[in-house]
Protein backbone atom coordinates (compact mmCIF):
# COMPACT_ATOMS: atom_id res chain seq x y z
CA UNK A 1 0.00 0.00 0.00
CA UNK A 2 2.87 2.31 0.78
CA UNK A 3 4.30 1.80 -2.68
CA UNK A 4 0.89 2.41 -4.26
CA UNK A 5 0.53 5.61 -2.22
CA UNK A 6 3.97 6.84 -3.24
CA UNK A 7 3.28 6.01 -6.89
CA UNK A 8 0.01 7.93 -6.72
CA UNK A 9 1.67 10.89 -5.05
CA UNK A 10 4.41 10.96 -7.66
CA UNK A 11 1.77 10.81 -10.39
CA UNK A 12 -0.11 13.71 -8.83
CA UNK A 13 3.07 15.76 -8.53
CA UNK A 14 3.95 15.00 -12.17
CA UNK A 15 0.49 16.06 -13.30
CA UNK A 16 0.78 19.30 -11.36
CA UNK A 17 4.21 19.96 -12.86
CA UNK A 18 2.80 19.35 -16.33
CA UNK A 19 0.00 21.80 -15.61
CA UNK A 20 2.47 24.40 -14.36
CA UNK A 21 4.58 23.79 -17.44
CA UNK A 22 1.54 24.33 -19.67
CA UNK A 23 0.76 27.61 -17.95
CA UNK A 24 4.35 28.76 -18.17
CA UNK A 25 4.44 27.83 -21.86
CA UNK A 26 1.89 30.50 -22.65
CA UNK A 27 3.54 33.49 -24.35
CA UNK A 28 4.98 36.23 -22.17
CA UNK A 29 5.99 39.61 -23.56
CA UNK A 30 7.69 42.61 -21.96
CA UNK A 31 6.21 46.00 -22.90
CA UNK A 32 7.06 49.45 -21.57
CA UNK A 33 4.73 49.15 -18.57
CA UNK A 34 5.34 45.53 -17.54
CA UNK A 35 5.12 41.87 -18.51
CA UNK A 36 2.06 40.28 -20.12
CA UNK A 37 0.99 36.67 -20.46
CA UNK A 38 -1.22 35.92 -23.42
CA UNK A 39 -2.66 32.84 -25.11
CA UNK A 40 -1.26 30.78 -27.97
CA UNK A 41 -3.63 28.97 -30.33
CA UNK A 42 -2.37 25.85 -32.11
CA UNK A 43 1.01 27.41 -32.74
CA UNK A 44 -0.55 29.72 -35.35
CA UNK A 45 -1.38 32.91 -33.46
CA UNK A 46 -0.96 34.52 -30.08
CA UNK A 47 -3.41 36.92 -28.47
CA UNK A 48 -3.07 39.43 -25.66
CA UNK A 49 -6.16 41.17 -24.31
CA UNK A 50 -7.10 43.98 -21.94
CA UNK A 51 -3.68 45.65 -22.21
CA UNK A 52 -3.80 49.10 -20.56
CA UNK A 53 -2.66 51.75 -23.03
CA UNK A 54 -3.62 54.65 -20.74
CA UNK A 55 -4.32 55.27 -17.07
CA UNK A 56 -7.92 54.72 -15.94
CA UNK A 57 -9.91 57.91 -16.75
CA UNK A 58 -11.70 57.91 -13.41
CA UNK A 59 -12.06 60.34 -10.53
CA UNK A 60 -9.95 63.43 -11.22
CA UNK A 61 -8.97 61.93 -14.59
CA UNK A 62 -12.54 61.92 -15.92
CA UNK A 63 -12.72 64.42 -18.82
CA UNK A 64 -8.97 64.80 -19.04
CA UNK A 65 -6.57 63.76 -21.78
CA UNK A 66 -5.23 60.20 -21.43
CA UNK A 67 -2.04 59.65 -19.49
CA UNK A 68 0.34 56.64 -19.67
CA UNK A 69 -0.64 53.62 -17.57
CA UNK A 70 1.13 52.97 -14.30
CA UNK A 71 3.75 50.19 -14.56
CA UNK A 72 3.10 46.93 -12.77
CA UNK A 73 5.28 44.22 -11.26
CA UNK A 74 5.06 40.53 -11.99
CA UNK A 75 3.24 39.08 -14.99
CA UNK A 76 -0.17 40.51 -15.90
CA UNK A 77 -2.80 38.06 -17.20
CA UNK A 78 -3.78 39.16 -20.71
CA UNK A 79 -5.97 36.21 -21.56
CA UNK A 80 -9.42 37.85 -21.35
CA UNK A 81 -11.12 41.00 -22.54
CA UNK A 82 -11.43 43.87 -20.12
CA UNK A 83 -14.65 45.81 -19.51
CA UNK A 84 -16.15 47.91 -22.28
CA UNK A 85 -16.62 51.65 -21.85
CA UNK A 86 -19.92 52.82 -20.26
CA UNK A 87 -22.84 53.13 -22.66
CA UNK A 88 -26.60 53.01 -22.69
CA UNK A 89 -28.21 49.93 -24.28
CA UNK A 90 -28.84 50.29 -28.00
CA UNK A 91 -31.83 48.57 -29.57
CA UNK A 92 -30.83 46.40 -32.51
CA UNK A 93 -27.09 46.45 -31.81
CA UNK A 94 -25.52 44.56 -34.75
CA UNK A 95 -22.68 43.04 -32.73
CA UNK A 96 -23.60 43.04 -29.03
CA UNK A 97 -20.90 43.05 -26.39
CA UNK A 98 -20.39 40.41 -23.75
CA UNK A 99 -19.10 41.15 -20.29
CA UNK A 100 -18.83 44.17 -18.05
CA UNK A 101 -18.83 47.95 -18.44
CA UNK A 102 -16.60 50.32 -16.51
CA UNK A 103 -15.05 53.76 -16.81
CA UNK A 104 -11.72 51.95 -16.36
CA UNK A 105 -11.86 50.74 -19.96
CA UNK A 106 -8.86 52.15 -21.84
CA UNK A 107 -7.41 48.85 -22.97
CA UNK A 108 -6.49 47.27 -26.26
CA UNK A 109 -6.23 43.72 -27.59
CA UNK A 110 -4.02 42.19 -30.23
CA UNK A 111 -3.65 39.04 -32.26
CA UNK A 112 -0.27 38.28 -33.82
CA UNK A 113 0.89 35.61 -36.26
CA UNK A 114 3.61 33.08 -35.63
CA UNK A 115 7.06 34.63 -36.18
CA UNK A 116 8.02 34.76 -39.85
CA UNK A 117 11.46 36.32 -39.62
CA UNK A 118 10.29 39.77 -40.71
CA UNK A 119 8.06 42.38 -39.06
CA UNK A 120 4.35 41.97 -39.78
CA UNK A 121 2.04 44.76 -40.97
CA UNK A 122 -0.27 46.12 -38.27
CA UNK A 123 -3.99 46.89 -38.58
CA UNK A 124 -5.53 49.03 -35.83
CA UNK A 125 -9.32 48.57 -35.68
CA UNK A 126 -11.57 51.38 -34.38
CA UNK A 127 -15.10 50.15 -33.72
CA UNK A 128 -18.26 52.04 -34.63
CA UNK A 129 -21.43 52.77 -32.71
CA UNK A 130 -22.20 56.45 -33.30
CA UNK A 131 -19.60 57.50 -30.69
CA UNK A 132 -22.11 56.30 -28.09
CA UNK A 133 -21.97 52.49 -28.24
CA UNK A 134 -19.74 49.55 -29.04
CA UNK A 135 -16.46 48.09 -27.91
CA UNK A 136 -13.59 45.86 -28.91
CA UNK A 137 -14.82 42.64 -27.29
CA UNK A 138 -17.42 41.63 -29.88
CA UNK A 139 -16.74 38.16 -31.34
CA UNK A 140 -17.23 39.70 -34.80
CA UNK A 141 -14.01 41.67 -34.26
CA UNK A 142 -11.87 38.68 -33.29
CA UNK A 143 -8.53 39.14 -35.04
CA UNK A 144 -7.30 35.55 -35.15
CA UNK A 145 -8.25 34.96 -38.81
CA UNK A 146 -6.44 38.12 -39.90
CA UNK A 147 -3.40 37.16 -37.82
CA UNK A 148 -3.29 33.81 -39.60
CA UNK A 149 -2.90 35.80 -42.81
CA UNK A 150 0.23 37.48 -41.48
CA UNK A 151 -0.88 40.76 -39.90
CA UNK A 152 -1.02 41.95 -36.31
CA UNK A 153 -4.57 43.07 -35.52
CA UNK A 154 -5.04 45.60 -32.71
CA UNK A 155 -8.50 46.56 -31.41
CA UNK A 156 -9.16 49.18 -28.77
CA UNK A 157 -11.74 50.72 -26.49
CA UNK A 158 -12.13 54.49 -26.36
CA UNK A 159 -14.38 56.67 -24.22
CA UNK A 160 -17.93 56.98 -25.54
CA UNK A 161 -20.90 59.26 -25.14
CA UNK A 162 -20.49 62.13 -22.72
CA UNK A 163 -17.49 60.38 -21.18
CA UNK A 164 -15.65 60.71 -24.48
CA UNK A 165 -17.12 63.76 -26.21
CA UNK A 166 -18.15 66.49 -23.83
CA UNK A 167 -17.34 70.14 -23.30
CA UNK A 168 -18.11 72.58 -20.49
CA UNK A 169 -16.74 76.05 -19.60
CA UNK A 170 -15.41 74.70 -16.29
CA UNK A 171 -13.17 72.23 -18.13
CA UNK A 172 -12.02 74.85 -20.61
CA UNK A 173 -10.99 77.10 -17.72
CA UNK A 174 -8.90 74.42 -15.99
CA UNK A 175 -7.44 72.76 -19.08
CA UNK A 176 -5.58 75.69 -20.56
CA UNK A 177 -2.91 74.72 -23.03
CA UNK A 178 -4.29 71.27 -23.82
CA UNK A 179 -6.90 69.81 -26.12
CA UNK A 180 -10.44 69.66 -24.76
CA UNK A 181 -13.69 67.92 -25.58
CA UNK A 182 -12.52 65.15 -27.94
CA UNK A 183 -11.39 62.79 -25.17
CA UNK A 184 -12.39 59.68 -27.14
CA UNK A 185 -10.33 60.85 -30.12
CA UNK A 186 -7.41 61.54 -27.77
CA UNK A 187 -7.76 57.94 -26.53
CA UNK A 188 -7.41 56.66 -30.09
CA UNK A 189 -4.24 58.73 -30.54
CA UNK A 190 -2.85 57.39 -27.25
CA UNK A 191 -3.48 53.83 -28.48
CA UNK A 192 -1.61 54.60 -31.72
CA UNK A 193 1.28 55.97 -29.67
CA UNK A 194 1.27 52.75 -27.63
CA UNK A 195 1.50 50.79 -30.90
CA UNK A 196 4.53 52.79 -31.96
CA UNK A 197 6.26 52.10 -28.64
CA UNK A 198 5.37 48.44 -28.20
CA UNK A 199 4.16 46.63 -31.30
CA UNK A 200 7.62 45.38 -32.30
CA UNK A 201 7.59 43.21 -29.17
CA UNK A 202 4.74 41.23 -30.77
CA UNK A 203 6.38 41.00 -34.18
CA UNK A 204 4.57 44.01 -35.65
CA UNK A 205 6.11 46.69 -37.83
CA UNK A 206 5.64 50.19 -36.33
CA UNK A 207 6.52 51.58 -39.76
CA UNK A 208 3.58 49.81 -41.46
CA UNK A 209 0.41 50.60 -39.53
CA UNK A 210 -3.01 50.66 -41.19
CA UNK A 211 -5.91 52.43 -39.49
CA UNK A 212 -9.25 50.71 -40.08
CA UNK A 213 -12.68 51.78 -38.82
CA UNK A 214 -16.36 51.38 -39.65
CA UNK A 215 -19.24 53.86 -39.17
CA UNK A 216 -18.16 56.28 -36.41
CA UNK A 217 -14.94 54.29 -36.34
CA UNK A 218 -14.50 55.15 -40.02
CA UNK A 219 -15.22 58.80 -39.28
CA UNK A 220 -12.60 58.55 -36.53
CA UNK A 221 -10.10 57.34 -39.14
CA UNK A 222 -10.96 60.33 -41.35
CA UNK A 223 -10.54 62.63 -38.34
CA UNK A 224 -7.16 61.09 -37.52
CA UNK A 225 -6.11 61.63 -41.13
CA UNK A 226 -6.55 65.40 -40.61
CA UNK A 227 -5.36 65.57 -36.99
CA UNK A 228 -1.89 67.08 -36.51
CA UNK A 229 -1.51 64.98 -33.35
CA UNK A 230 -1.84 61.72 -35.31
CA UNK A 231 0.68 62.47 -38.06
CA UNK A 232 3.31 59.78 -38.45
CA UNK A 233 1.41 57.29 -36.27
CA UNK A 234 -0.07 55.37 -39.25
CA UNK A 235 0.79 54.75 -42.89
CA UNK A 236 -2.44 53.57 -44.56
CA UNK A 237 -6.15 54.09 -43.87
CA UNK A 238 -9.35 52.09 -44.38
CA UNK A 239 -12.61 54.04 -44.03
CA UNK A 240 -15.79 51.94 -44.05
CA UNK A 241 -19.28 53.50 -44.08
CA UNK A 242 -18.15 56.67 -42.34
CA UNK A 243 -20.41 59.42 -43.66
CA UNK A 244 -18.81 62.76 -42.99
CA UNK A 245 -21.00 65.30 -44.77
CA UNK A 246 -22.81 66.70 -41.75
CA UNK A 247 -20.78 69.56 -40.23
CA UNK A 248 -19.35 68.80 -36.82
CA UNK A 249 -20.20 71.04 -33.88
CA UNK A 250 -17.61 73.45 -32.57
CA UNK A 251 -16.16 73.24 -29.07
CA UNK A 252 -17.16 76.82 -28.44
CA UNK A 253 -18.55 79.65 -30.52
CA UNK A 254 -20.71 79.26 -33.60
CA UNK A 255 -20.81 75.89 -35.31
CA UNK A 256 -20.67 75.62 -39.10
CA UNK A 257 -24.30 74.59 -39.37
CA UNK A 258 -25.54 77.28 -36.99
CA UNK A 259 -26.24 74.79 -34.21
CA UNK A 260 -25.19 75.19 -30.59
CA UNK A 261 -21.58 74.67 -29.58
CA UNK A 262 -20.60 71.63 -27.54
CA UNK A 263 -19.94 73.90 -24.56
CA UNK A 264 -23.50 75.21 -24.80
CA UNK A 265 -24.85 71.67 -25.00
CA UNK A 266 -22.66 70.64 -22.04
CA UNK A 267 -23.82 73.62 -19.97
CA UNK A 268 -27.44 72.73 -20.67
CA UNK A 269 -26.86 69.13 -19.59
CA UNK A 270 -24.95 70.10 -16.43
CA UNK A 271 -27.68 72.41 -15.13
CA UNK A 272 -26.77 73.72 -11.70
CA UNK A 273 -23.49 71.72 -11.66
CA UNK A 274 -21.05 74.44 -12.67
CA UNK A 275 -17.74 73.28 -11.19
CA UNK A 276 -15.44 70.69 -12.72
CA UNK A 277 -15.23 68.77 -9.44
CA UNK A 278 -19.03 68.54 -9.21
CA UNK A 279 -19.27 67.14 -12.72
CA UNK A 280 -16.57 64.57 -12.05
CA UNK A 281 -18.50 63.36 -9.02
CA UNK A 282 -21.66 62.68 -11.02
CA UNK A 283 -22.59 58.98 -10.98
CA UNK A 284 -21.99 57.25 -14.29
CA UNK A 285 -25.68 56.57 -14.90
CA UNK A 286 -26.42 60.31 -14.73
CA UNK A 287 -23.66 61.06 -17.22
CA UNK A 288 -25.27 58.55 -19.58
CA UNK A 289 -28.83 59.77 -18.99
CA UNK A 290 -31.02 61.65 -21.43
CA UNK A 291 -29.45 60.88 -24.77
CA UNK A 292 -30.09 58.56 -27.66
CA UNK A 293 -28.90 58.17 -31.23
CA UNK A 294 -31.52 60.46 -32.80
CA UNK A 295 -30.97 63.16 -30.16
CA UNK A 296 -27.26 62.88 -30.86
CA UNK A 297 -27.77 63.47 -34.59
CA UNK A 298 -30.20 66.32 -33.97
CA UNK A 299 -27.59 67.95 -31.72
CA UNK A 300 -30.01 68.37 -28.82
CA UNK A 301 -27.83 66.29 -26.51
CA UNK A 302 -24.93 65.80 -28.90
CA UNK A 303 -22.07 63.49 -28.08
CA UNK A 304 -19.88 63.61 -31.10
CA UNK A 305 -16.54 64.60 -32.53
CA UNK A 306 -16.13 68.36 -32.33
CA UNK A 307 -13.90 70.95 -33.96
CA UNK A 308 -11.60 71.78 -31.04
CA UNK A 309 -8.82 73.58 -32.91
CA UNK A 310 -6.11 71.26 -31.57
CA UNK A 311 -6.76 67.56 -32.11
CA UNK A 312 -9.34 68.35 -34.78
CA UNK A 313 -8.69 71.71 -36.45
CA UNK A 314 -11.68 71.52 -38.76
CA UNK A 315 -14.39 69.40 -40.30
CA UNK A 316 -12.75 66.31 -41.89
CA UNK A 317 -14.52 66.71 -45.24
CA UNK A 318 -13.63 70.41 -45.39
CA UNK A 319 -9.99 69.60 -44.63
CA UNK A 320 -9.99 66.91 -47.33
CA UNK A 321 -11.27 69.59 -49.72
CA UNK A 322 -8.20 71.67 -48.84
CA UNK A 323 -5.87 68.69 -49.28
CA UNK A 324 -4.92 68.83 -45.60
CA UNK A 325 -5.26 65.11 -44.93
CA UNK A 326 -2.41 62.65 -44.45
CA UNK A 327 -1.32 61.57 -47.94
CA UNK A 328 -1.38 57.83 -47.31
CA UNK A 329 -2.95 55.00 -49.35
CA UNK A 330 -6.70 55.00 -48.71
CA UNK A 331 -9.27 52.20 -49.06
CA UNK A 332 -12.76 53.68 -48.75
CA UNK A 333 -16.37 52.76 -49.45
CA UNK A 334 -19.75 51.86 -48.07
CA UNK A 335 -22.29 49.06 -48.14
CA UNK A 336 -24.82 49.15 -50.95
CA UNK A 337 -27.87 49.69 -48.76
CA UNK A 338 -26.49 51.34 -45.66
CA UNK A 339 -29.40 52.55 -43.54
CA UNK A 340 -32.56 51.90 -45.54
CA UNK A 341 -34.03 49.50 -43.00
CA UNK A 342 -33.51 51.99 -40.18
CA UNK A 343 -34.18 55.37 -41.79
CA UNK A 344 -35.68 54.62 -45.22
CA UNK A 345 -39.19 55.76 -44.19
CA UNK A 346 -37.73 59.22 -43.53
CA UNK A 347 -36.47 59.65 -47.09
CA UNK A 348 -39.49 61.70 -48.12
CA UNK A 349 -38.99 64.09 -45.21
CA UNK A 350 -35.29 64.30 -45.99
CA UNK A 351 -35.94 65.19 -49.61
CA UNK A 352 -38.60 67.73 -48.66
CA UNK A 353 -36.16 69.93 -46.77
CA UNK A 354 -34.26 70.66 -49.97
CA UNK A 355 -37.11 72.77 -51.32
CA UNK A 356 -37.08 73.18 -55.11
CA UNK A 357 -34.61 70.32 -55.48
CA UNK A 358 -36.87 67.83 -53.72
CA UNK A 359 -38.79 67.01 -56.91
CA UNK A 360 -35.57 66.31 -58.82
CA UNK A 361 -34.35 64.06 -56.01
CA UNK A 362 -37.61 62.13 -55.90
CA UNK A 363 -37.59 61.72 -59.69
CA UNK A 364 -33.99 60.48 -59.68
CA UNK A 365 -34.78 57.77 -57.18
CA UNK A 366 -38.18 56.75 -58.46
CA UNK A 367 -36.63 56.49 -61.89
CA UNK A 368 -34.66 53.54 -60.52
CA UNK A 369 -37.78 51.55 -59.70
CA UNK A 370 -39.12 53.49 -56.72
CA UNK A 371 -35.85 53.32 -54.82
CA UNK A 372 -36.79 56.41 -52.78
CA UNK A 373 -36.11 54.77 -49.37
CA UNK A 374 -32.45 54.39 -50.34
CA UNK A 375 -32.00 58.18 -50.49
CA UNK A 376 -31.12 58.52 -46.79
CA UNK A 377 -28.60 55.70 -47.14
CA UNK A 378 -26.92 57.49 -50.05
CA UNK A 379 -27.13 60.85 -48.29
CA UNK A 380 -25.58 59.65 -45.03
CA UNK A 381 -22.89 57.24 -46.22
CA UNK A 382 -22.60 56.33 -49.91
CA UNK A 383 -22.15 59.80 -51.42
CA UNK A 384 -19.80 61.03 -48.64
CA UNK A 385 -17.52 58.02 -49.25
CA UNK A 386 -17.41 58.78 -52.96
CA UNK A 387 -16.74 62.48 -52.31
CA UNK A 388 -13.88 61.72 -49.94
CA UNK A 389 -12.43 59.23 -52.44
CA UNK A 390 -12.52 61.84 -55.22
CA UNK A 391 -10.89 64.48 -53.05
CA UNK A 392 -8.10 62.19 -51.85
CA UNK A 393 -7.42 60.69 -55.29
CA UNK A 394 -5.87 63.96 -56.35
CA UNK A 395 -2.75 63.29 -54.30
CA UNK A 396 -2.62 59.71 -52.99
CA UNK A 397 -3.52 56.11 -53.97
CA UNK A 398 -7.25 55.57 -53.38
CA UNK A 399 -9.31 52.40 -53.83
CA UNK A 400 -13.11 52.77 -53.78
CA UNK A 401 -15.57 49.94 -53.17
CA UNK A 402 -19.25 49.20 -52.76
CA UNK A 403 -19.94 46.19 -50.54
CA UNK A 404 -23.10 44.62 -52.00
CA UNK A 405 -22.79 41.01 -50.86
CA UNK A 406 -25.59 39.84 -48.59
CA UNK A 407 -25.18 36.69 -46.53
CA UNK A 408 -27.45 34.01 -47.92
CA UNK A 409 -29.64 33.77 -44.80
CA UNK A 410 -30.34 37.53 -44.92
CA UNK A 411 -31.22 38.02 -48.57
CA UNK A 412 -34.50 39.81 -49.36
CA UNK A 413 -35.91 41.09 -52.63
CA UNK A 414 -35.02 44.72 -53.29
CA UNK A 415 -32.51 45.06 -50.45
CA UNK A 416 -28.74 45.21 -50.50
CA UNK A 417 -26.04 44.98 -47.87
CA UNK A 418 -26.98 46.84 -44.69
CA UNK A 419 -24.83 49.01 -42.47
CA UNK A 420 -22.08 46.98 -40.77
CA UNK A 421 -22.90 43.86 -42.81
CA UNK A 422 -19.36 43.90 -44.18
CA UNK A 423 -17.60 43.45 -40.83
CA UNK A 424 -17.70 39.62 -40.54
CA UNK A 425 -16.32 39.43 -44.08
CA UNK A 426 -13.49 41.91 -43.49
CA UNK A 427 -12.44 40.00 -40.37
CA UNK A 428 -13.06 36.60 -42.01
CA UNK A 429 -15.39 35.70 -39.16
CA UNK A 430 -18.35 34.07 -40.92
CA UNK A 431 -19.34 32.50 -37.60
CA UNK A 432 -20.74 35.96 -36.73
CA UNK A 433 -23.35 35.52 -39.51
CA UNK A 434 -26.71 33.80 -39.22
CA UNK A 435 -26.38 30.28 -40.63
CA UNK A 436 -23.25 30.95 -42.69
CA UNK A 437 -23.03 28.96 -45.92
CA UNK A 438 -20.05 27.79 -47.95
CA UNK A 439 -20.59 30.76 -50.28
CA UNK A 440 -20.53 33.16 -47.31
CA UNK A 441 -17.33 31.60 -46.01
CA UNK A 442 -15.69 31.79 -49.42
CA UNK A 443 -16.60 35.48 -49.75
CA UNK A 444 -15.27 36.24 -46.26
CA UNK A 445 -11.94 34.66 -47.17
CA UNK A 446 -11.71 36.72 -50.36
CA UNK A 447 -12.70 40.06 -48.79
CA UNK A 448 -10.36 39.71 -45.83
CA UNK A 449 -7.52 38.72 -48.18
CA UNK A 450 -8.02 41.96 -50.15
CA UNK A 451 -7.94 44.05 -46.96
CA UNK A 452 -4.81 42.19 -45.83
CA UNK A 453 -3.13 42.84 -49.19
CA UNK A 454 -3.81 46.52 -48.68
CA UNK A 455 -2.22 46.38 -45.22
CA UNK A 456 0.89 44.74 -46.67
CA UNK A 457 1.38 46.90 -49.75
CA UNK A 458 -1.13 49.75 -49.92
CA UNK A 459 -2.85 48.04 -52.86
CA UNK A 460 -5.77 45.58 -52.38
CA UNK A 461 -5.54 44.17 -55.92
CA UNK A 462 -5.43 40.43 -56.32
CA UNK A 463 -5.81 37.72 -58.93
CA UNK A 464 -8.68 37.43 -61.39
CA UNK A 465 -11.75 39.51 -60.57
CA UNK A 466 -9.93 41.17 -57.68
CA UNK A 467 -7.82 43.27 -60.07
CA UNK A 468 -8.63 46.64 -58.53
CA UNK A 469 -7.53 49.86 -60.23
CA UNK A 470 -6.97 53.01 -58.24
CA UNK A 471 -9.82 55.50 -58.19
CA UNK A 472 -9.51 58.76 -60.07
CA UNK A 473 -11.87 61.63 -60.81
CA UNK A 474 -11.97 60.87 -64.52
CA UNK A 475 -12.54 57.11 -64.45
CA UNK A 476 -14.49 56.89 -61.17
CA UNK A 477 -13.91 53.13 -61.08
CA UNK A 478 -15.50 51.32 -58.15
CA UNK A 479 -15.07 47.68 -57.21
CA UNK A 480 -18.49 46.26 -56.40
CA UNK A 481 -18.31 43.23 -54.10
CA UNK A 482 -21.46 41.52 -55.31
CA UNK A 483 -23.38 38.32 -54.77
CA UNK A 484 -21.41 36.47 -57.43
CA UNK A 485 -18.06 38.06 -56.68
CA UNK A 486 -16.32 41.36 -57.38
CA UNK A 487 -16.70 43.38 -60.59
CA UNK A 488 -15.75 46.86 -61.74
CA UNK A 489 -18.25 49.65 -62.44
CA UNK A 490 -17.48 53.08 -63.83
CA UNK A 491 -19.35 55.96 -62.16
CA UNK A 492 -21.55 53.76 -59.97
CA UNK A 493 -24.96 55.45 -59.44
CA UNK A 494 -23.32 58.59 -60.80
CA UNK A 495 -26.40 60.71 -61.66
CA UNK A 496 -28.05 60.13 -58.29
CA UNK A 497 -24.89 60.76 -56.29
CA UNK A 498 -24.02 63.79 -58.43
CA UNK A 499 -27.42 65.23 -57.56
CA UNK A 500 -26.79 64.71 -53.84
CA UNK A 501 -23.32 66.23 -54.18
CA UNK A 502 -24.87 69.31 -55.79
CA UNK A 503 -26.77 69.96 -52.55
CA UNK A 504 -23.51 70.97 -50.87
CA UNK A 505 -22.37 73.43 -49.65
CA UNK A 506 -25.46 75.53 -50.44
CA UNK A 507 -27.76 73.35 -48.35
CA UNK A 508 -27.08 72.47 -44.72
CA UNK A 509 -28.39 69.00 -44.01
CA UNK A 510 -30.35 68.51 -40.78
CA UNK A 511 -32.02 65.47 -39.35
CA UNK A 512 -35.75 65.40 -40.21
CA UNK A 513 -37.94 65.48 -37.12
CA UNK A 514 -40.46 62.70 -36.81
Amino acid sequence: MGRRFLAGAYGLIAACLCLVGAVEAQPVRQIDSGRLQGVETAGETVSFKAIPYAAPPVGKRRWRLPRPPAPWTGVRDAGRFGPSCPQAPMLGEAYPLPGRFSEDCLTLNLWAPAPSGRPAPVIVWIHGGGFTNGGSASPAFDGAALARQGVVLVSLNYRLGRFGFFAHPAFSAEQTGEAKGNYGLADQIAALQWVQRNIAVFGGDPGNVTLMGESSGGLSVAALMVSPAARGLFHKAIVQSAGGRQPLPALSGASLDGGPSMQAIGTSFAGHHRKAAELRHLPAHLVLAGRNMVDNIERRTAVNLMVDGVLLPGDPMALFERGAQARVPLLIGATSDELTDLYGPLSGLSMGQFGPRAAALAAAYRGQGDDTPRFVSDLLAVEPARRMARLAADGQPVFHYSFAYVAQADRRPGRGAAHAADIPFVFDNPQALRRATDADRAMAAQVSAAWVRFAFTGDPSGPGPWAWPAYDAAGRTTLVIGQDGPYLVRDLDGPRLDLIESLYPTATWTWPRQ
